[in-house]
């Protein structure tokens, strides 16, 4: 699955979005429909945002920003996320290996590290904040990393990777060198949200995360919320590896990813598993609306990836 092997190369008062905790799984589909974005095979739709816009790629390694129909094309990199404003960030390969890029209004910028290292940038906010790592540093380690008008920020001491960030400035991510487990850096400091070995992947505009937990059999996902730590356990089924790994969460606590039984949505304690051919079906991101942007095959072997978005 594409857009997963891509993702893994790896106060001001506000209303709190009550957390609720999981129900028994349910296959569910009736109220979920799901839309081809016409890109063709082997395309893979990677971030939406508020606005319903779609940041992917295609056959070829070409990114793509889906507009309601219409499609820019924006080059030759892998995007990982898109903000409100149609900024893309993503990365591309050179001698040294992958290279975090912005992508702005038609032009395609080189994010700055050291010279020869490698970086990789996971996500963007309205502000035009970019977070994700980098081999800053002559220990050539990957350390969770900012760029802040350009400028390159380390979040962490140690071996670390961010992979989200809020309007807020609150990022999130993992570090722990060989034990990795889920963090949050904020304001300068830097907060462990479980002792488990775990990712945090993604966080709402409220501060709720939604991540990965690798203590149990197979790999569950968690929410974690002011201190509150959910643990979401894999589907129940009969392969010998279970999994449930989130990807994105809205300010609704709507949850998405991909578990063993295809991509899935978590909203008031119930995953539904969204309609697919297949169960190599992904989902990689949910906006505001709660439009989920995706990818699903069209294949009975579920090998030919379609860039697709489900709605109600």
């Amino acid at each position: 699955m594409l857009g997963n092997m891509v993702r893994r190369l790896a106060f001001t008062a506000v209303m709190v979005v009550p957390l609720v905790l999981p129900a028994t799984a349910t296959a569910a589909q009736a109220t979920w429909r799901m839309i081809d974005l016409g890109q063709g095979d082997n395309s893979v739709a990677m971030a939406i945002n508020d606005r319903g816009h779609v940041v992917g790629i295609r056959a070829g390694g070409e990114a793509f920003l889906w507009r309601g129909g219409r499609t820019v094309d924006l080059g030759a990199f892998v995007p990982t996320d898109v903000n409100n404003r149609d900024e893309v960030t993503g990365y591309r390969f050179d001698d040294a290996g992958p290279r975090a890029v912005f992508w702005r209004g038609g032009k395609l910028i080189d994010l700055r590290t050291s010279p020869g290292g490698q970086s990789y940038a996971a996500a963007v906010n309205d502000r035009s904040e970019v977070v994700g790592w980098s081999s800053a540093g002559v220990d050539g380690l990957l350390r969770a990393s900012a760029w802040r008008r350009g400028a390159l920020t380390v979040l962490a001491a140690g071996s670390s990777f961010a992979t989200d960030v809020n309007n807020r400035g609150q990022v999130v991510g993992s570090a722990g060198g060989n034990e990795q487990v889920a963090v949050r850096w904020w304001r300068g400091t830097e907060l462990r949200l479980s002792d488990d070995p775990s990712q945090a992947a993604a966080i709402n505009r409220f501060g709720t995360v939604a991540g990965l937990d690798w203590s149990r059999s197979g790999t569950a996902g968690f929410v974690w919320q002011r201190g509150r730590f959910v643990v979401l356990p894999p589907p129940p089924g009969e392969a010998d590896f279970r999994f449930l790994q989130p990807t994105g969460i809205n300010g609704r606590t709507q949850v998405v990813g991909t578990s063993s039984d295809g991509a899935f949505v978590w909203e008031r304690g119930r995953m539904t598993i969204l309609p697919g051919l297949t169960r190599a079906s992904e989902a990689n991101d949910i906006n505001e609306r709660g439009v989920i942007a995706g990818a699903n095959p069209t294949t009975a072997d579920g090998v030919r990836l379609h860039a697709v978005i489900w709605r109600r």
